[in-house]
């Protein structure tokens, strides 16, 4: 019983690791991952950042392009937050980042109210575009046109955008701010995100990658695609699942051998009395069912013990993300199911055995 109750858990287990994955991968971010290659190693361009940037604008196979400090999936350095300077000052944390213009349109964030950094040098060194989590933090009914200052002088907010999820869901959505890039391109610009087309992308990487041979001809050309990228963030579910799965594969045959065993010594027991059974008229399916109803109320036990323990279990796994499924009682439907079909099918097989023995033989047992 205990062996069978072990196996509906961990099959429980399997199924909700998976259900968690399924949401990871499947939740809208707040931005468009897809068909976007971030090409690494920009700070070799050093000044050129732009003007790169620029040419492989000009490409066919491109959509958009932007170079920025950081990208989703990597950390974001937080820096100091003063809120708007005509009210009490109070320090905080924004997780920044620094931007050219084309940041919002390359992602496809969405901007709440306000607009995203414009390209004019003039306005932008003074401005600050924010995140929902940061006006709803700071009380800011209406932030536009409030200022605030960010490890400097106060910037103006020139603009809201739709939270989206910069790290991992692991964590919740923080306060987060948006600052142009200025002209310190070698220092802040480490990335360049680049939106393709989804046709012919080979084609289109191979142009970016001549284009880079140009400006950073002894340096390596090397990028990735972001939707992969932040697949790897769940790894560690990834392992989980794939451990689960294989322990719920060795708990089934475990199970599977215990109660061979048991009704195997069930039979043994009870060998003359299915004798005397199947000479009285008893057929095969009558024997089975006499042998298997023993084993069918352990397997019950087991079931009703199994349900609140995955339960408890599984819930308390996920209580470990702040964006997460809820528990699925249909998983352990499905293991219960599942391990309860294999049980039977193996206690079938060994009664069957028993239950089409010559009763001649079984009258003579001691």
């Amino acid at each position: 019983m205990v062996q069978f109750a072990i196996t509906i858990g961990i099959i429980t287990g399997t199924l909700v690791v998976f259900d968690q994955l399924s949401y990871f991968q499947n939740k809208k971010l707040g931005f468009d991952k897809e068909q976007i290659v971030v090409i690494k190693g920009v700070k070799y361009l050093n000044e050129q950042a732009p003007v790169f940037r620029d040419e492989i604008r000009k490409q066919s196979g491109v959509v958009n392009a932007t170079v920025s400090s950081t990208v989703p999936g990597y950390f974001i350095n937080h820096q100091v937050l003063l809120p708007d300077i005509r009210d009490k000052y109070e320090v905080g944390f924004v997780w920044g980042l620094f931007s050219d213009e084309y940041f919002a349109d390359t992602y496809g964030l969405e901007m709440v109210s306000g607009t995203y950094l414009t390209g004019d040098p003039s306005r932008d060194e003074s401005s600050v575009v924010i995140n929902e989590t940061t006006a709803q933090e700071l009380e800011m009914d209406a932030p536009l046109e409030r200022y605030l200052s960010i490890g400097g002088p106060p910037k103006n907010v020139i603009g809201v955008i739709r939270d989206f999820h910069y790290e991992s869901l692991h964590s919740k959505i923080r306060p987060f701010s948006a600052n142009h890039i200025g002209d310190n391109w070698s220092y802040h610009g480490r990335f360049i995100s680049v939106r393709l087309h989804p046709a012919d992308i080979a084609a289109t990487l191979d142009a970016i990658g001549k284009q880079w041979q140009k400006f950073a001809p002894d340096e390596p050309f090397e990028y990735y695609f972001l939707d992969s990228n932040l697949e790897e963030l769940y790894g560690a579910e990834q392992r989980t699942g794939k451990m689960f799965a294989t322990f719920s594969v060795f708990a089934v045959l475990i199970s599977c051998l215990g109660l061979f065993g048991l009704i195997s010594y069930a039979a043994e027991q009870r060998t003359r009395e299915i004798g005397i059974r199947k000479v009285l008229g008893a057929t095969v399916p009558n024997i089975v069912v006499l042998l298997a109803n023993e084993i069918a109320r352990l397997l019950l036990a087991a079931v009703v013990i199994a349900g609140p323990l995955a339960y408890l279990w599984m819930n308390n796994w996920l209580e470990n993300f702040s964006y997460r499924t809820d528990f699925n009682i249909g998983n352990f439907v499905v293991a219960a199911v599942v391990a309860t079909i294999i049980a039977l099918a193996t206690v079938s097989f060994r009664a069957a055995k028993a239950a089409m023995a010559n009763p001649a033989e079984s009258l003579r047992y001691e």
